[in-house]
């Protein structure tokens, strides 16, 4: 299995000063509208539709996205393989209600764990890297 290299985010405005935000734009704005890293010497790039938030995987076999958590459409969570192919989709779990958006992906205790946010509470889904079986749901909030 291949790994990647050279993760980087990349921005709208690249030169923005996203940390004292003098323009006070949003954290949407602020967010990156790609990802891209080197996989055996080929440039993956992944092209988010509005913006996204991505975690590379522990192991660098790939990278954990959520593409547009701050929009209905077309926000989506999915996991690629270090060659850019999708290796899996989340599926909102019903009891997160018609509302919940995926809007965060990042480790916790060694899990990758993507969070929904809605009307009926926050949670987090803890899933295997690798195979994309859900482990546990939890509710946060």
């Amino acid at each position: 299995m291949s790994t990647l290299i050279g993760y980087t985010t990349h921005y709208n405005d690249p030169t923005y000063d996203r940390i004292n935000n003098p323009q006070r734009r949003s954290v949407a704005e602020l967010l990156p509208c790609a990802v891209s890293w080197l996989d055996g010497g080929r440039t993956v790039r992944i092209e988010f539709s509005k913006n996204g938030i991505s975690c590379p995987l522990a192991d660098l076999s790939g990278v954990g996205i959520v593409e547009s958590p701050f929009e209905r459409e077309p926000n989506r969570a999915y996991v690629t393989n270090s060659d850019g192919s999708e290796r899996f989709a989340l599926m909102k779990p019903s009891e997160a209600g018609p509302d919940a958006l995926f809007s965060d992906v990042y480790y916790v205790d060694g899990t990758l764990c993507f969070f929904l946010s809605g009307r009926f509470g926050d949670r987090r889904i803890e899933c295997d890297a690798t195979t994309g079986q859900l482990l546990k749901i939890v509710q946060v909030r």
